[in-house]
């Protein structure tokens, strides 16, 4: 049998493509251009329709706004019925054309740049380093140089070497091939139980005998799992588990992945249909895979009560949304010249591409008749997918020709093994990135995001006149590179802007040259005009609308177009310009502004009116070339003035220090939801801050509930506000207790139903130990399920330790004075559990409680919380400090910020040297970041816990290049001066660190404050003693730090020098 070959037709993409070429060339007339391209057998069908549809999008002359980004390609004159090339079409059609798809592949040359040895896949290079060695070919080659568009490679023969990889789609059997493939299934089936099977295959097939077994006992191995074996007549559903316990579908259908491709999408929506549940769905020849974590059953009746008409539907529904009609988008786009390359030799990375084509699909997608719309649907329809044998298939279930079976296994069977194979390779290598839900819709910003700004009318403020006048010039073309070249560019400009006197006709030419106006009069193509205030002149094709301007649906094209080509404009502009009654111009801007296209406010300074209106894309034009004039004023300050300045914006600073239960309350609300290590709280943090801190202070806000406490892993604490716990929490759901102890389960439940409790009452009413008790108070606390209303109680918790043979016991009775004080045996082991327990104060209570979380937030509204959080903490937010918290994913709260940005709450910009590009700033920390920087006045130096969060270093950021920053943990100090780092003190003095050569007196002064430690109230203190072993690489005592420690009061002992509590 010979396959049926089929000859491409009405490809629109390629005749896009062939147009631009032959115009660049010669003038064609439209209509003998159509007839001459009709003459080609593959165009012989093509409608006059979709030919001047195809010129419509090269002409420019879509009116969307996000087509006025589509420069036009070639020049229609509508008046003499002439296509004509514009100065750049006969590059572009050289450099962009071409029938195959850019599939983003690196070129890989030797070092003279030269040879060209092989390509390679863009991830594959994403994944790869200088220096790395790979296979290309049979020879290994080393990576020299990788830069934007090649790789430069060596040889590198004998080194080991992993293999590239490329992604790429499979040909896939045709239906003819599967359709034979099934019979061959069925006639195999039947006779498998037969002995003489293995016979058969021999004498029928070209095989020898181990080909006949094997092929013999995979056809065994699929009766004996599932029972039956699909073939042409039967389309087998099975159902069976993962690994992790997920259901997954297969649909066993032998027609071939063209088939199966359509196949998937019927089955798929059908199954959403009916779990409501989004399944992830992936085909081959063999068959249909479908997977979702998001139902605990999958039905198999999925092809049931099915209709031809309901099939179509689906099919042509859902294939606009798919992957795969995106990709052949986005290939068809650029070989219809909607999306040039750069340069010749220069390659345009892939995901550029695709963010293009996405951008321009979301548009044309509005459009039924653009035509690589219907050309991508005419091209997976037919060329990539099979959209006449689906139907054929598909008449075959509704007929009953084709039977539909379903099974249940306990294991796949042997025929899905193809299709899990797949499915392992396309999902090993997915991004960590959360699916198409509730979440992942917050994660993408909008082009658009100015859309959803509030308060759109005063942005006076944020809009700055020279990024108006920027944006003005380039929609007005009067900006350089936007001036017309040639006649047809000068026909393009009167046809996007609109009327133009002749001075303005001047500005808007290379070299004011008229002569190009004089060509266009000449034939027809441009005309003059008479308005009331003047003559203007008009593109030819555009007479009609510019002489019947009382017809209002003229007058509101003329208005929208001069809105739509300006900034911010008024309603007597307008009047004046064109002679309109100011009523029908108001009724007419009212129009635009109620359909959201125009926005009402005050935009610019320069107009005398508070009535301006300002096209919305433009205004989003606007504001960002705003942002981008603010980010170049922007002057990066140093690492170390950034310190400084975190040390007065986080109430280090003795200018900045606060007072009483007041000021404790100030530096819980900056600091809270911030996991730090529960020792340095009141050592580091408020006694640092608070001038005049106490622990009674502290008490009495934790006790009054304004402050509340919980734990975050082992060892760290953190605070909220009361009501603010929604910011920053979810409320617990009762599958994640799963993973508790018991004890830790029946002591929450306990809280549960009995609400704030003290420590006796939840141990007589959960039966537990005491050590019991202990372990599941630390687990509670630690996973932030509880708290406690004193603060002392908190520090006194140890960290969960769980052994195998924890257990609740039996209701016990505590040994009171009523008992045998004699039975001393037992009472000694009872005082010694209790040493262990902390709790015996203050009451214990969940986290999770409606008082405590506060109103309901909304993703968006816990992400947009989060962010002002952290803006308030740093006042300058980079990623490095981002990673220090707990918090929602970074893309959720750098949408936020972004959406702050554009209402111009912050600012975003390079502010500090040595953090991450992409920082965002309140207002004010900018301000203060500045005058820290030009501040010359002099301070005592600082001394700092590595763990304070007004500590930047670590975590990311470096001290030098030579010099790597100490663990941000609590045993670890750094002394500061001026916000630039002096020295650092490991392990609680057990090694000194000099950072360069600072003034020995700074020195001193520094280490009597870290000394004055020992003398702390014992619940403070962090050591007895500090033993120093190390100053720098040497021993104290040969050190130049010898004579500062003796001073201070250390005494040598040996190697080390020593200062005890009392000395």
């Amino acid at each position: 049998d010979v396959e049926f070959t089929k000859i491409p037709k009405d490809c629109l993409d390629v005749l896009a493509q062939q147009i631009v070429a032959m115009v660049s060339v010669e003038e064609w007339d439209v209509d003998e251009l159509f007839a001459y391209i009709r003459q080609s057998y593959c165009y012989r069908d093509l409608s006059e329709k979709l030919f001047l549809s195809v010129v419509q999008m090269l002409a420019g002359r879509y009116t969307n706004d996000f087509f006025r980004d589509l420069r036009a390609r070639i020049s229609w004159d509508k008046v003499n019925n002439m296509l004509r090339a514009l100065p750049g079409s006969s590059q572009l059609a050289i450099t962009s054309g071409g029938t195959i798809a850019d599939r983003g592949y690196y070129g890989v040359y030797l070092e003279d740049g030269k040879t060209k040895v092989g390509e390679v896949d863009e991830e594959f290079v994403y994944e790869s380093h200088t220096g790395d060695t790979f296979i290309l070919g049979s020879s290994v080659w080393r990576m020299l140089e990788i830069d934007a568009n090649k790789i430069t490679v060596v040889p590198a023969p004998g080194m080991p070497a992993r293999m590239p990889f490329w992604r790429g789609e499979g040909i896939g059997r045709s239906f003819e091939l599967g359709r034979k493939v099934g019979e061959f299934r069925k006639e195999l089936s039947r006779r498998v139980d037969s002995p003489d099977c293995l016979r058969w295959l021999q004498s029928e097939f070209p095989i020898d005998s181990r080909a006949a077994w094997n092929i013999e006992q995979y056809i065994l191995k699929q009766k004996q799992v599932a029972g039956i074996v699909p073939h042409c007549e039967l389309i087998v559903i099975e159902g069976f588990r993962d690994e992790v316990g997920d259901p997954r579908i297969v649909v066993h259908s032998s027609f071939g992945r063209q088939v199966n491709g359509l196949l998937g999408l019927l089955v798929a929506r059908r199954l959403q249909e009916l779990t409501s549940a989004e399944p992830q769905m992936l085909y081959n020849d063999d068959g249909v895979l479908l997977r979702s974590s998001d139902a605990d059953e999958l039905p198999l009746n999925l092809l049931d009560n099915l209709t031809l008409k309901e099939a179509e539907d689906i099919v042509l529904n859902d294939l606009l949304s798919s992957p795969l009609f995106g990709g052949q988008f986005r290939m068809n786009a650029a070989r219809a010249l909607l999306m040039p390359k750069v340069a010749p030799g220069k390659r345009t990375p892939l995901w550029l591409q695709r963010l293009k084509a996405k951008d321009l699909l979301q548009v044309a997608r509005t459009y039924a008749d653009f035509p690589i719309v219907i050309e991508t649907v005419r091209d997976v329809l037919t060329d990539v997918l099979d959209f006449e044998h689906f139907k054929e298939v598909v008449q075959g279930i509704v007929s009953g020709t084709i039977r539909v079976k379903s099974v249940q296994t306990e294991v796949p069977s042997p025929f899905a093994a193809s299709l899990l194979f797949d499915f392992i390779q396309v999902y090993m290598y997915e991004w960590d990135e959360p699916k198409s839900d509730k979440l992942s819709r917050y994660m993408e910003v909008n082009r658009e995001l100015l859309s959803e700004v509030v308060d759109l009318g005063s942005m006076q403020e944020m809009i700055r006149p020279e990024a108006i006048e920027h944006v003005e010039r380039q929609l007005q073309h009067t900006a350089e590179h936007y001036k017309a070249r040639s006649p047809e560019e000068l026909l393009e400009i009167l046809l996007r802007v609109g009327d133009l006197s002749e001075e303005e006709i001047k500005e808007r030419i290379v070299d004011a040259d008229l002569s190009m106006l004089e060509e266009l009069e000449r034939n027809g193509r441009a005309r003059r005009q008479h308005f009331p205030s003047g003559i203007r002149w008009i593109a030819g094709e555009e007479e009609p609308l510019y002489s019947h301007l009382d017809l209002e649906m003229n007058r509101s094209a003329v208005v929208r177009r001069y809105i739509q080509n300006h900034g911010p404009i008024t309603s007597q502009e307008l009047a004046s310009r064109y002679g309109f009654r100011q009523d029908a111009i108001q009724e007419e801007l009212d129009r635009l502004t109620s359909s959201d296209d125009v926005v009402k406010g005050r935009f610019s300074p320069r107009l005398p009116s508070d009535q301006q209106f300002v096209f919305r894309s433009n205004l989003d034009h606007i504001r960002r070339q705003t942002i981008s004039i603010l980010r170049k004023e922007i002057k990066p300050s140093s690492l170390h003035t950034f310190t400084q300045f975190l040390f007065h914006w986080q109430k280090l600073h003795s200018s900045t220090q606060v007072t009483g239960t007041t000021g404790i309350s100030e530096v819980v609300e900056q600091l809270q939801a911030l996991p730090l290590p529960m020792e340095i709280w009141e050592r580091e943090i408020f006694l640092r801050r608070v001038k005049d801190y106490s622990r009674d202070k502290l008490a009495s806000l934790t006790l009054s509930g304004a402050v509340v406490w919980t734990g975050s892993g082992n060892g760290k604490l953190k605070c909220l506000v009361r009501g603010d716990g929604a910011i920053f929490l979810t409320p617990t759901q009762e599958d994640n207790n799963k993973s508790l102890s018991e004890p830790s389960q029946r002591l929450l439940g306990y809280l549960r139903k009995n609400g704030a409790s003290f420590f006796t009452d939840i141990r007589g009413g959960c039966h537990l130990s005491l050590e019991a008790m202990n372990n599941a108070l630390a687990e509670l606390l630690w996973q932030s399920h509880i708290t406690n209303d004193q603060f002392a109680e908190l520090l006194s918790v140890k960290h969960a330790a769980k052994r195998n043979d924890e257990k609740p016991i039996e209701p016990i009775d505590l040994i009171t004075g009523k008992r045998n004080p004699y039975r001393f045996k037992a009472m000694q082991t009872v005082r010694r559990a209790m040493k262990q327990v902390p709790g015996w104060n203050g009451r214990w209570s969940l986290v999770n409680l409606p008082g405590v979380l506060g109103d309901e937030l909304s993703i968006q509204e816990q992400a947009y919380a989060q962010a002002q959080q952290l803006l308030s903490r740093y006042g300058v937010l980079a990623r490095e400090f981002y990673r220090r918290e707990e918090l929602l994913p970074w893309p959720l709260i750098a949408t936020e910020l972004q959406r702050m940005e554009l209402r111009g709450e912050i600012r975003r910009g390079y502010f500090v040297e040595g953090l991450s590009g992409m920082q965002f700033a309140l207002p004010a920390a900018v301000e203060e970041l500045h005058r820290i920087r030009i501040d010359e006045v002099d301070e005592a130096p600082m001394i700092l816990n590595a763990s304070d969060p007004a500590n930047p270093y670590g975590g990311g950021i470096v001290l030098n290049a030579s010099e790597p920053a100490p663990m941000r943990i609590p045993s670890n100090y750094f002394i500061f001066h001026r916000g630039l780092p002096l020295m650092i003190i490991e392990n609680y003095g057990g090694r000194l660190r000099l950072l360069g050569n600072p003034p020995l007196d700074m020195i001193k002064s520094a280490l009597a404050t870290f000394t004055a430690m020992l003398k702390l109230p014992d619940q403070l203190r962090p050591f007895t003693e500090i033993v120093v072993n190390y100053c720098n690489d040497a021993r104290p005592t040969q050190s130049p730090l010898a004579p500062i420690l003796a001073s201070l009061g250390f005494r040598k002992d040996k190697d080390q020098t020593m200062r005890y509590d009392g000395w």
